[in-house]
């Protein structure tokens, strides 16, 4: 569509009458048809949900290089997306009966705010909460979320597309390259760093906005670019590096005239807010010391996008976008295409750092570093503050695959508003086909995109701790042993924290706390009377000592704790135990007789 075009469409919604898909019959058909191809996608990519009830397994890609076996035996996978089951379900719970304490996270007791400590995944949550609603599982919870990101961000495309060009082909095409590109797919435990589609919408009402001037599409603009913020600092930074030359493209073209200033007003008061909301848990964290500076921050090697076995863009991201530069008369340098692609380059540019990975592995090998080129992001790091605790920069490339798809849409549909009106058709559904077939990884094979893990917790362990509030205990639970470090029990007591959701010392997150650290000193001197005390003024009621953990016997420490359990003056009351773990009731010091 040219800027001419744009310009004239007061609503937001026409489309461009050169295209040879102008037929409104035609155009609903061929809608519905491609509708249904994007359906097909994702019960395919889905299709192992049938053998795998949600409830207990969930979705890991099947990697290409390592095969389903290292992709189900990875502790890290598992302690990961135990963590991400919990933070879901755990913040659809908290959006449902006490939003004011969303940063408020249950782990790492008696830190406040711990949700500040990572990635907080708030919008997330708000998408899951249909499901916690209806059935209060951590899991399905979570597994709703995996299912529905790739489907509604592919039918956010095509609405999208379909809107700018008119054309329902083109619009399949680049729905299948967004939402179910490898790239988007090969990272279901972290679901939230390619979440970029509230970027996509807001770029959608941006340009509707400043084309009719309506409160509705101001309203959704807000609420797509607080979506955006609420998810992840990754796909933030993404998104605006798309969304920037996307503003300045439609200053320039759009202009302002139709807006209104209360409009301006309430966007930037409303973004201002939840900015604020979002981010000042973890920019007071930081100054305290809390977040610390990455000493490593992993960039994206160029070599990725053409090479990586899951990331790499491939024939259709690298082609089909070149095919919307078609060069055309009526079109300026400064289009529409051309700021997408300035979207895409500058997305690409923070991702890498310049290129910080060639360096980098060139002095690992012990060989002369190649010239270093600029590093953005560095520059970016130094005036923002909080980009320095980012450890993979690299995500933001998802940017890139958003704009990527956007001009892989635009391409198809230049090229088919070129061709005679029996070929469109027939030449749209070849490409269509070949995308569909090329992205449904690996499509003809028959091999699934995903393998399942089964990562619901022991039914022994959740029973156990529905005694435990059978019987009235409740409160903030100390679990050991506390061990920092990658194999410790942390991870699989947050899971498990998801089902009885009382606060728990188990902290696992991007950082550690320093009052996790202090329970944690406090941990190793039980069950002197002292440590007991000073845990119980913090808050704890509950400890469940863990007898087994990753081939580490905790005998010695229970018989301990046993014996302290025996003396009236020791502190603690054993109140329960299944052969697996036990659990103590902390005793406040009784106060002596007054002197």
């Amino acid at each position: 569509m040219t800027d001419r075009t744009l310009r004239a469409d007061r609503h937001g919604e026409k489309t461009d009458h050169s295209s040879n898909d102008s037929d409104p019959r035609s155009n609903a058909w061929g809608s519905v048809g491609v509708l249904f191809v994007l359906l097909i996608a994702w019960l395919w990519t889905f299709q192992g949900l049938i053998e795998h009830p949600p409830g207990s397994w969930v979705p890991r890609y099947a990697s290409l290089e390592q095969g389903p076996e290292l992709t189900l035996n990875s502790h890290v996978l598992d302690t990961d997306q135990g963590f991400v089951a919990w933070l879901v379900s755990r913040n659809a719970r908290t959006w449902t009966e006490s939003p004011a304490r969303i940063f408020d996270g249950e782990i790492c007791h008696p830190t406040p705010q711990s949700l500040a400590f990572g990635e907080p995944a708030l919008t997330l949550g708000l998408l899951a909460m249909p499901a916690w609603w209806f059935t209060g599982d951590p899991l399905w919870t979570y597994n709703s979320v995996v299912w529905i990101l790739p489907l509604f961000s592919a039918f956010v495309m095509f609405l999208v597309v379909k809107s700018w060009t008119g054309n329902a082909l083109a619009a399949g095409v680049a729905a299948l390259l967004y939402g179910f590109h490898s790239a988007r797919l090969s990272d279901p435990t972290h679901l939230y760093v390619p979440d970029t589609v509230w970027t996509l919408l807001a770029l959608f009402f941006f340009r509707r906005w400043l084309l009719n001037g309506r409160w509705g599409d101001v309203s959704a603009l807000g609420g797509a670019i607080s979506l955006q913020i609420g998810g992840s600092l990754y796909p933030l930074i993404a998104g605006a590096s798309v969304g920037l030359p996307f503003a300045i493209w439609g200053f320039s073209h759009l202009g302002v005239k139709r807006t209104r200033p209360l409009q301006w007003a309430t966007l930037v008061v409303l973004l201002g807010a939840v900015l604020y909301a979002a981010f000042s848990p973890a920019l007071s964290m930081a100054s305290n010391g809390d977040l610390m500076p990455r000493n490593v921050q992993v960039f994206l090697p160029w070599s990725t996008l053409w090479s990586d076995p899951e990331r790499k863009l491939g024939f259709w991201l690298w082609g089909l976008p070149l095919l919307a530069l078609w060069p055309q008369s009526a079109r300026p340098v400064t289009s529409l295409r051309w700021a997408l692609l300035a979207g895409a380059l500058l997305a690409l540019a923070l991702a890498t750092g310049g290129n910080v990975a060639a360096r980098h592995v060139a002095s690992i090998a012990g060989e002369p570093p190649p010239w270093a080129l600029p590093n953005l992001y560095a520059a970016l790091a130094s005036v923002l503050p909080g980009l320095d605790v980012v450890r993979l920069p690299a995500s933001i490339a998802y940017g890139a695959y958003l704009a990527l798809a956007l001009l892989a849409g635009l391409g198809v549909a230049e090229v088919l508003k070129r061709l005679p009106p029996r070929a469109h058709w027939a030449f749209g559904s070849l490409v269509l086909g070949c995308v569909f077939l090329s992205t449904i990884r690996p499509g003809w094979s028959g091999d699934q995109v995903f393998a399942y893990k089964n990562l619901r917790p022991e039914r022994a362990e959740l029973a156990f701790f529905d005694r435990l509030a059978a019987s009235g205990d409740q409160g903030p639970v100390l679990e050991l042993p506390m061990e920092p470090g990658l194999r410790s029990r942390d991870g699989l007591s947050i899971l498990v924290a998801a089902y009885h959701t009382r606060p728990t010392s188990a902290c696992y997150n991007s950082f550690l706390p320093q009052q996790t650290r202090r329970v944690q000193t406090l941990a190793a001197a039980l069950p002197e009377v002292d440590a007991i005390q000073s845990l119980h003024g913090m808050g704890f009621r509950t400890v469940v000592l863990h007898h087994n953990v990753y081939g580490k016997n905790s005998d010695a420490l229970l018989h301990a704790m046993e014996r302290a359990a025996g003396d009236s003056g020791g502190g603690l009351i054993r109140i329960e135990s299944d052969g697996e773990r036990t659990a103590f009731r902390l005793r406040p010091k009784e106060p002596g007789p007054a002197s």
